[in-house]
């Protein structure tokens, strides 16, 4: 299952080969992978040896996205992530006396995208998936509607809805006020990802166009037709950003830092080293948490909450019976490569929905929070077989709606408070609000992979609020329609890193067949779990309705 036929930017593959080829695997810490992780709140560089093990790691927080908005802070994110790379490899030349990298690999956010002019990134210029603007919100509505019955074509051909959290209406917003504008607004001659910018400066490219994306970061755009991995050219843009369109990955390119450039000297280490293209980290934590086979579902709760399932296509996608599947309604499909989709649904608010109410509670002392926590944890643990005695349920969309209903500036509510609720309640309905999304999400992503594998369906957890957090497990368990729900001892730490790290070093594609649970947690099928899912449903629709 490799991409197809490499393509190299410099004549050291033979030098870089015998490197690769001279590792001992089994033993050798030496030989590195160097996996850059570039989260909306942090930036986290992980060295790996060849069999995936990490050895020196380092994370600096940061504010990635302007809330007011959701525009990138890019000068701030490339300073962490350089810097990052300084501090990794300081600690590396600490720990290790003699080191070869081999590969760099980049985990980004999706969706990104930048405006270049000139090879300088265009003022004001950045779009991401966190836009709340509400101009955007119309011009979705606008979309939709003129669209109209071919917006479900749309979304066959690119796996998205037509949502703000998109690049298509942030493009054809951004260019409408740039028309409108009073004063001259410099218009961006290429618009591409942050970590191909990234390795345009690294490199030092002659041009920023000569680093194409990748097939994941351009298909969670909106405007990427996966079906045949090329951009969707019947959306609706202005010819002026048509034309400025990043070119995209055609294998498995990768490139090299100069001897002699500005980060040659810089960073001597990763002189020999291919440097990837960004992949998206929704398809590295899948792969990082081993969730690659057809039956096995990652579910991610981070600042945000994830659940997606990787789906195997035909030989180099050409396979028509493994293409013409219809992407279920509320379900978004991104390719990650010529033979793999990632099939699932995104939740924006997830861990933030805690954070918010711990906040909101005052409960900002550990051991106050971790005691309130406690009590939440009895409680579920009394009335698991009894999940409709909750009388308190909350719509956690404190930043508006993705899947399951893709609602632009949908809000949130809590329904059945009462002067007996405690701060264990509210917690507790804050917790069991995000699973009952994930729970909805999970209903559409089971009867799908139904259809793709015979095997007992399992959910693998990743990100630090399930891998650390009990409550959130049991939660998950009791709103899992049934299924077992694993946390795998060896890929409990940094699995988009993981995943990044594993699709670089693969040959192949990397499959994982084995589980080493540490965490399992089976609730048996319980009506009541749906009763309480149909009634926030029943909640959702008559605060915020559908386009």
């Amino acid at each position: 299952d490799n991409l197809g036929e490499k393509h190299f930017k410099r004549d050291k593959m033979a030098q870089h080969e015998d490197t690769l080829n001279g590792a001992n695997s089994s033993k050798d810490t030496s030989t590195l992978i160097l996996a850059i992780d570039i989260g909306s709140s942090s930036v986290r560089c992980i060295a790996y040896d060849l069999n995936l093990h990490p050895i020196v790691s380092i994370a600096s927080k940061l504010q990635a996205i302007n809330p007011n908005g959701g525009s990138i802070r890019i000068s701030q994110v490339i300073m962490t992530v350089e810097s990052c790379i300084d501090s990794i490899l300081k600690n590396i030349r600490q720990k290790i006396k003699e080191f070869t990298i081999v590969r760099v690999c980049i985990s980004s956010f999706v969706m990104n995208l930048i405006g270049i002019a000139d090879d300088e990134i265009v003022e004001n210029g950045t779009l991401s998936y966190a836009c709340n603007l509400p101009e955007v919100g119309k011009e979705c509505g606008r979309l939709i509607a003129m669209l109209g019955n071919e917006y479900e074509q749309y979304r066959q051909r690119t796996g998205c809805c037509i949502h703000s959290s998109y690049a298509l209406p942030q493009l054809i917003h951004f260019y409408s006020k740039c028309e409108n504008s009073e004063k001259l607004i410099q218009l961006p001659q290429l618009w591409t990802t942050i970590s191909s910018f990234l390795i345009s400066k690294w490199t030092g490219a002659s041009d920023v166009a000569d680093i194409p994306i990748s097939f994941s970061e351009a298909s969670w755009t909106g405007m990427f037709n996966f079906r045949k991995c090329c951009w969707d050219y019947n959306v609706i843009l202005p010819d002026k950003c048509r034309d400025c369109l990043p070119q995209i990955q055609k294998g498995n390119e990768s490139f090299f830092i100069s001897d002699n450039s500005k980060y040659g000297e810089r960073w001597p280490e990763l002189r020999n080293a291919e440097l990837h293209l960004g992949v998206g980290d929704g398809a590295c934590a899948n792969i990082g948490s081993k969730a690659t086979n057809t039956n096995r579902i990652a579910v991610t709760i981070g600042t945000s909450a994830a659940c997606r399932a990787i789906l195997k296509l035909g030989r180099e996608g050409a396979d028509e019976d493994s293409l013409s599947f219809e992407i279920p309604p509320g379900l978004w499909c991104y390719r990650i490569d010529l033979n793999h989709v990632l099939l699932g649904g995104a939740i924006t608010d997830g861990g933030s929905v805690i954070e918010w109410a711990r906040e909101l509670m005052n409960l900002t002392d550990d051991d106050a929070f971790e005691k309130c926590l406690n009590e939440v944890y009895a409680m579920i643990c009394a009335d698991s077989n009894d999940l409709d005695r909750q009388k308190l349920i909350m719509i956690p969309f404190l930043s508006g709606e993705r899947s399951t209903g893709w609602r632009d500036g949908a809000t949130g509510m809590v329904y059945g408070l009462s002067r007996k609720t405690t701060q264990a309640d509210f917690l507790r309905c804050a917790m069991e609000g995000v699973m009952l999304r994930i729970s909805a999400v999970l209903r559409l992503l089971i009867s799908e992979m139904e259809k793709w594998s015979h095997d007992e369906i399992v959910i693998l957890v990743s990100g630090k609020a399930l891998e650390c957090n009990a409550t959130w497990r049991k939660m998950l368990a009791n709103f899992s329609r049934g299924l077992c729900v694993v946390v795998d001892a060896e890929g409990v730490q940094e699995s988009t890193s993981r995943g990044a790290a594993l699709l670089a070093s693969s040959v192949g594609w990397p499959n994982e067949e084995a589980i080493f649970v540490k965490h399992k947690e089976i609730t048996p099928l319980n009506e009541s779990s749906f009763s309480l899912l149909d009634k926030q449903e029943s909640l959702i629709t008559s605060i915020s309705k559908h386009w």
